[in-house]
């Protein structure tokens, strides 16, 4: 029975560290989109150069979200700043589902980056994908529903 139980205490530390270490990286990779736009470095901000660059306001909701994964590892998943990140990534995704599939205007995206949407001599999409912004609600979603629990005791995360 010590076995199982100590067996279990690792596993859940080893998958701490797994979900530190993606949040992590999904931060660093958002900050390096966020550093290649704001400092025009052509390879930060896409893989390929004919391909299309990543919006930042992507990249800062990449930013949000690992870092909201990184507290919720570290400090549990009811920690107050990785909740509170998680809603916004949550909401930022929801607004520009909204905003694309009503009459509803977004602007966000232009109001923070106004700089890198008005220059026409960037390669750039303009908006948000519509898919980029249903995984955002999805992963906001699952960071907020990381720790609820069913009136049976059962946990949503886990399914």
């Amino acid at each position: 029975m010590t076995e199982r139980v100590s067996f279990q205490d690792g596993m859940c530390r080893k998958l701490r560290r797994v979900a530190a270490a993606s949040g992590i990286v999904t931060a660093l990779m958002g900050m390096g989109v966020m550093i290649g736009w704001f400092a025009d470095i052509e390879f930060l901000k896409r893989i390929v150069p004919p391909l299309v660059a990543m919006h930042p306001l992507t990249a800062s909701g990449l930013v949000l979200a690992g870092i909201s994964l990184y507290l919720s590892s570290r400090g549990g998943p009811r920690h107050p700043l990785g909740k509170g990140l998680a809603t916004v990534v949550f909401l930022l995704g929801t607004a520009k589902l909204l905003s694309l599939q009503t009459l509803w205007s977004f602007p966000f995206d232009k109001w923070v980056f106004h700089a890198i949407a008005g220059n026409p001599g960037y390669r750039y999409g303009g908006e948000m994908a519509d898919i980029v912004a249903f995984c955002f609600c999805l992963s906001g979603g699952a960071l907020i529903l990381l720790d609820w629990t069913s009136s049976r005791g059962r946990r949503i995360s886990e399914y």
